[in-house]
């Protein structure tokens, strides 16, 4: 007996120390030879404005979701004596593993950088004047090239309309002057890399595509500058949406009838005959009908569940605005606010 035991723990001896030696060939290939760069775009860039310590790279590609694991990346890098970071735009290959990142680091030579603005704008023309300024495209190239229907859908699948969806508003940096495709792709892989898994997968749950989300986010910032009221509207129009129901939204009328700037929106506005027309055509417009800042986006994909299916601007002018489960509570809503639009002879 004592010698059937004496084997049983021979045998699981052997059996901890092969699963030892399993998981430490798993924990060598991840740091040597696994990919650890993961970002979505094939080709990403991270720019480095001043010396950094490994440390502080790391942890800053971590968090951009750009690698998977900073502590291997910070073991090899100290293998290979890397210190520190210099300045420069670094492009950065998905698939490569640490050994390839950290060579990277520290053989590349970065070219000339500039930075270049996406302004967050209602017009998509004063948004693409906005982008190519300090930088040697035209805006006309630009629109020949998203409006070409080829192009956008090689990009990203994109279609015409639904290309503006990627135009993320913030400072990029990139090698000076871009061509305009270079210009258009460097965008691109912004959005991708805003793209992240956790926004992706809150997409998801909502049952909308990223540029989906992008386009609802528009018509929310048309509706209020109010952050607070944000998740609301969204989630009245989400509502909207999962019960087959028309948006019915004001500003896709402005924008359908190219009346910007109006100050009330007028029953003809809804005769248009335009996708963007959401009182007469179901579901979302086909694009956004303005650019809007990132964290409307979050405030979207955040949104606050709730039963409301109506809203309509406060009577006050506060740019607030009376939420409603009921037709018929939405008609005295707006009726408050249509009697003081009249009362103060705004047409």
């Amino acid at each position: 007996m004592a010698e059937k035991n004496g084997t049983w723990k021979l045998s699981r001896n052997r059996i901890f120390y092969w699963l030892l030696l399993i998981l430490l060939v798993y924990i060598a290939y991840r740091t040597f030879v696994g990919a650890n760069v993961i970002a979505r775009p094939s080709v990403c860039y991270f720019y480095v404005k001043q010396t950094t310590s490994v440390k502080q790279m790391a942890d800053s590609l971590k968090e951009s979701g750009i690698v998977s694991s900073r502590l291997s990346f910070r073991l090899v890098a100290a293998l290979r004596g890397l210190n520190v970071i210099r300045p420069g735009m670094y492009e950065l290959r998905r698939g490569w593993n640490n050994f390839r990142l950290v060579h990277h680091f520290k053989e590349f030579s970065s070219p000339p950088t500039q930075a270049v603005r996406v302004p967050a704008m209602q017009r998509r023309n004063n948004m693409l004047q906005g982008l190519c300024k300090g930088t040697q495209v035209h805006p006309d190239d630009l629109w020949r090239l998203l409006n070409n229907k080829k192009y956008v859908q090689e990009l990203g699948d994109f279609t015409t309309e639904s290309v503006f969806c990627m135009f993320v508003p913030g400072t990029y940096y990139m090698y000076k002057n871009p061509d305009s495709k270079k210009l258009l792709k460097r965008i691109y892989s912004e959005y991708l890399v805003f793209w992240n898994q956790e926004r992706l997968g809150k997409a998801d749950d909502i049952g909308l595509r990223p540029e989906e989300v992008v386009i609802l986010a528009s018509i929310v910032y048309s509706e209020t500058k109010l952050p607070d009221e944000m998740p609301i509207i969204a989630g009245v129009y989400i509502n909207r949406l999962q019960k087959n129901m028309r948006l019915e939204s004001d500003p896709t009328l402005v924008y359908a009838a190219k009346k910007y700037g109006t100050k009330r929106v007028l029953n003809e506005y809804k005769s248009v005959d335009s996708p963007y027309n959401t009182y007469r055509r179901k579901g979302l417009p086909p694009g956004p009908i303005s650019i809007v800042p990132p964290w409307v986006i979050d405030l979207v994909l955040d949104y606050e569940g709730h039963d409301y299916l109506y809203f309509c601007a406060k009577p006050d002018f506060s740019g607030e605005h009376l939420f409603a489960e009921t037709y018929e509570d939405h008609l005295e809503n707006a009726k408050a606010y249509r009697e003081e639009l009249n009362s103060k002879r705004i047409f």
